[in-house]
C-alpha cells in the first residue's frame, strides 16, 4: 500500500520519470518575491515536491493584492508575505524543509543567497534596481536562475515566451534591465560597453564595404559613409579612426551611375 507521500508525488514521477523526479525531490529552490508571480511559482514548486524551499520577501499583504496574488486572502492581510508563503508550502508539502527570509533585496546584502546554496533561484521581484543587482550577482556566481519580466495590464497570456534577456521585446521592464546592466555592469570577461559598441560598428562597416566591392547591386538598403579623418586600416584598405567609429552613419544606397 502506498504511503501518503508516495501518493502525493506519483503524478510528478509519472510526468518527469523516476530519475528526474528524485532530483527534484532533493533539490533546493529559492523564490525571491512572494507576490503575484512569486506566489504562483512557490505554489508550483511546493506541489512538484521540491525538498528545500526558501521564500524571500520583506513586504506585507494588502487588500489590493487579493485580485491577483494567490497567497493574498482575507486572513493574510497585514501578514508578512514570507511567513504566509511558508504556511502555504507546509499545507501543500509538509515534508519540505521550508523557511521564510524577511529580506529586502539590495546590491549590498546578496551574500545570503550564496550561504543558502540553492540549486535554482526564481527572481520574481519588480524593483528594477534590485532586480538588476540580483541578476548580476547570480550570473557572476554561476547560480542557475529564472527571472520574471513585466506583464502588468497585459491581457494576452498566449504571447508570453521564455527567452534570454537580449531576446525579449515589448516589455518595458526587460528594456530597463538591459539598459541598466549594459551601463552599470558590463561582463568582466568582455571589453567595456563602448569598446564593444565601437567594435560592432567597425565590423558592420567592414561587411558593408566588402558587399559593396563584390556585389554592389545586392547592397540595396544601407551602407556606411567613410569619414575623411580615417586613420585606422580596415581589411579593404579604407581607413577609419576609433574616434569616428561612433559617428559612422548609415545612408541610402545609391546605385553607380551608368
Amino acid at each position: 500500500m502506498k504511503t501518503q507521500l508516495e501518493e502525493r508525488l506519483q503524478r510528478t514521477i509519472a510526468l518527469l520519470g523516476k530519475e528526474k523526479a528524485e532530483r527534484v525531490f532533493g533539490a533546493s529552490v529559492m523564490v525571491i518575491g512572494c507576490g503575484a508571480v512569486g506566489g504562483y511559482a512557490l505554489e508550483m514548486v511546493a506541489r512538484l515536491g521540491f525538498g528545500k524551499i526558501r521564500a524571500v520577501d520583506f513586504d506585507r499583504f494588502e487588500a489590493s493584492n487579493i485580485n491577483r496574488q494567490i497567497l493574498a486572502t482575507i486572513s493574510t492581510i497585514g501578514c508578512k508575505k514570507c511567513e504566509a508563503a511558508c504556511e502555504r508550502v507546509r499545507e501543500i508539502n509538509p515534508d519540505a524543509e521550508v523557511r521564510g527570509l524577511d529580506i529586502r533585496i539590495t546590491a549590498d546584502n546578496l551574500d545570503f543567497i550564496r550561504n543558502e546554496n540553492p540549486d535554482v533561484v526564481i527572481d520574481a521581484i519588480d524593483d528594477v534596481q534590485a532586480k538588476c543587482s540580483l541578476v548580476a550577482f547570480l550570473a557572476r556566481n554561476g547560480i542557475c536562475f529564472v527571472s520574471a519580466m513585466g506583464a502588468a495590464l497585459k491581457t494576452k497570456p498566449e504571447m508570453l515566451r521564455a527567452a534570454t534577456l537580449d531576446k525579449t521585446e515589448g516589455c518595458a521592464l526587460a528594456k530597463k534591465m538591459r539598459d541598466n546592466l549594459r551601463r552599470e555592469a558590463p561582463p568582466a570577461c568582455s571589453p567595456s560597453h563602448d569598446t564593444w559598441r565601437h567594435g560592432c560598428a567597425f565590423r558592420r562597416f567592414q561587411r558593408h564595404r566588402a558587399l559593396e566591392r563584390h556585389s554592389p547591386d545586392l547592397c540595396r538598403c544601407r551602407r556606411f559613409r567613410r569619414q575623411p579623418e580615417d586613420d585606422l586600416q580596415s581589411d579593404d584598405g579604407n581607413r577609419t579612426t576609433a574616434r569616428s567609429l561612433h559617428r559612422l552613419r548609415p545612408s541610402r544606397y545609391r546605385p553607380p551611375a551608368n
